[in-house]
């Protein structure tokens, strides 16, 4: 596909979902403002997903696309810049149905522990991005943007007591926020970095995690 057809697809399945979000039920709207996990609202998981279906749909503008097309018009700049705004949005937007502060019990009555874990680490995923990015997109907006993460990351720590998968999701997101974040001058020493591993964690496991850790560092861009 060329970059013009990409936009193109971007704008027509986002002009879907406006159209299937417009003919929801009231009790089932998705864009309530404050919504929060706390309340046993089966429009939760409806919204969450409806937040992560608008990452995806957006996250091929969240890149750095500067000079890569050639002649490219002031209209598609601004059309990639949107689009990116808008999966940051919807990164944030996902994360604030969930209350501020963590609580097991509440979160695993509104959505079973792996899709919660799925929407998490996708939010985390696109903010992370656009830190690492320079927050090129967002630049007034880098306190909400690591608020948003430090946030999703907190969940992560909650889950990884029991939870082999959110806890190497929460060692690999804890890094990579601290990287992204010193590379823009700011320091994540307020997020806790250590907790007991979770049962069932063996070394093999580990050994695995901090290869891929490694292997990080030598992808990561140079400062």
């Amino acid at each position: 596909m060329t970059w013009s057809e990409v936009q193109d697809a971007v704008r027509r399945y986002n002009i879907e979902l406006k159209h299937w979000q417009s003919k929801l039920p009231v009790e089932l709207t998705v864009l309530r403002p404050q919504q929060q996990m706390r309340s046993a609202d089966p429009g939760i998981e409806l919204a969450m997903y409806y937040w992560s279906i608008r990452m995806i749909l957006h996250r091929p503008c969240l890149c750095d696309l500067e000079g890569r097309i050639v002649n490219e018009s002031r209209a598609s700049r601004d059309f990639n810049q949107e689009a990116a705004v808008a999966c940051v949005d919807a990164a944030l937007g996902l994360l604030s149905l969930m209350p501020d502060s963590p609580n097991i019990g509440e979160a695993y009555r509104i959505l079973p522990w792996w899709n919660l874990l799925h929407y998490v680490c996708q939010a985390a995923a696109v903010l992370i991005l656009e830190l690492c990015l320079g927050a090129q997109h967002c630049p007034s907006r880098v306190g909400e943007i690591l608020t948003g993460l430090k946030k999703a990351i907190s969940y992560l720590r909650m889950m990884a007591r029991a939870s082999l998968s959110a806890y190497k999701a929460w060692r690999v997101c804890r890094q990579l926020m601290a990287d992204s974040a010193s590379k823009l001058g700011i320091d994540t020493m307020d997020v806790p970095s250590d907790m007991p591993q979770p049962p069932g964690w063996t070394p093999a496991y580990e050994m695995s995690l901090a290869k891929s850790l490694d292997d990080r560092k030598d992808s990561f861009p140079p400062e």
